[in-house]
């Protein structure tokens, strides 16, 4: 494939965020001279209407074919600049912009030498890559409005409440047996002063309502396929081993085992359930149940394989809190040291009321 060889570069200055500590105008000399490269030059702000206006007028005076622009964040003024290039005629998609605020200026600014050097790497190599770049057009898609929502956190909620309040129908996976994820341990949460659990209900409350929202709990993703607007997702929906069954019943299990909600703080039944839970369903871990039958379960429950399509796949698959190093920061090694998360279980624990040490 031929290469562009008339690539215009502009550097931007960013009113002295990128200038006070990258030496622009040493940038545009150390690119200037490259074959590629028709002109190269530096202006005080390149967003600006001027900054935009003199895109345009070297488009057209220098027949450019390719233009990096090394400024702020893509973010913030990519389109800014790749509007300004199509107005001039020249295809959108052959303007590279390139950070060297975020990724140069700000982060080495106790450094100028190597903040400057790390620039001119940082345009050599968007000057290369528009170099080989092709004309690209928007296209549109024909989208069945069905989507599947990995995670079945506050965030998958969240994202599939919204979604099914736009009339799409929405796939909604969690791997654990219950909706909520990680929220529901959090004891209050600012600014409303609502616990995690009272906060999760009302979504979850939102998801019962919802005709437009089919929830997989106890379901782990097997296979993947397709692109956009034709995701095909398979996947295994482990068995509860049980129905419907009063808090009664669940006592009588004979079986306690450290309850991880809670980080081992607490005990909870082989068979259980949360204050929150969705579906309204026990299950029982399996690995902890000695099999009496006090529940009367049904262990003849085997998984379900389901093949679901979506146009859009969607992962807000949660986190996991770090648990430091037996010893670090002493934890382990003395009592008073704990993590966060467990904090607050002892703070939902007690109501906000913990004593230590009387």
């Amino acid at each position: 494939m031929k290469e562009r060889e008339r690539i215009g570069v502009y550097v931007c200055h960013c009113g002295g965020n990128i200038s006070d500590y990258v030496d622009v105008k040493k940038v545009v000399e150390a690119v200037k001279d490259l074959p590629n490269v028709a002109i190269a030059r530096d202006f005080v702000f390149m967003c600006s209407e001027a900054g935009q206006e003199l895109i345009k007028e070297d488009i057209k005076n220098f027949n450019l074919d390719g233009v990096v622009v090394a400024s702020c964040s893509p973010h913030l003024h990519e389109k800014t600049f790749r509007d300004a290039a199509k107005a001039a005629g020249l295809n959108p998609y052959l303007l590279e912009h390139v950070c060297i605020r975020e990724h140069s200026s700000w982060v080495h600014s106790d450094q100028p030498e190597a903040a400057t050097q790390k620039a001119i790497w940082i345009v050599k190599a968007a000057i290369a890559k528009v170099s080989l770049a092709r004309e690209l057009e928007p296209i549109r898609l024909d989208m069945k409005p069905e989507a599947i929502v990995v995670g079945g956190g506050i965030a998958g909620m969240r994202c599939a409440i919204d979604l099914a309040r736009a009339g799409v129908t929405v796939h909604l996976i969690e791997k654990s047996p219950f909706l909520g994820g990680r929220v529901p341990q959090i004891y209050k949460l600012y600014p409303s002063g609502k616990t995690g659990i009272e906060i999760v209900k009302e979504l979850i409350e939102e998801i019962k309502r919802s005709p437009n929202i089919k929830v997989y709990t106890n379901a782990e993703i097997v296979a993947a396929e397709g692109a956009l607007g034709e995701f095909k997702v398979t996947i295994k929906v482990n068995p509860r081993y049980v129905g419907k069954v009063s808090d009664e019943v669940i006592a009588k299990c004979p079986v306690e085992v450290p309850d991880e909600f809670n980080y081992g703080l607490t005990k909870r039944k082989a068979i259980y359930r949360r204050d929150f839970s969705y579906p309204d369903i026990p299950v029982i871990d399996i690995e902890a149940c000695t099999k009496c039958g006090e529940c009367n379960p049904d262990f003849d429950q085997k998984p379900q394989t389901i093949e679901l399509t979506g146009s859009l796949i969607i992962l807000a698959t949660g986190f996991k809190p770090y648990e430091p190093k037996e010893g670090e920061f002493g934890y382990k090694v003395y009592d008073g040291v704990i993590t966060l998360p467990v904090f607050e279980r002892l703070l939902a624990l007690s109501d906000g009321k913990l004593e230590y040490n009387g």
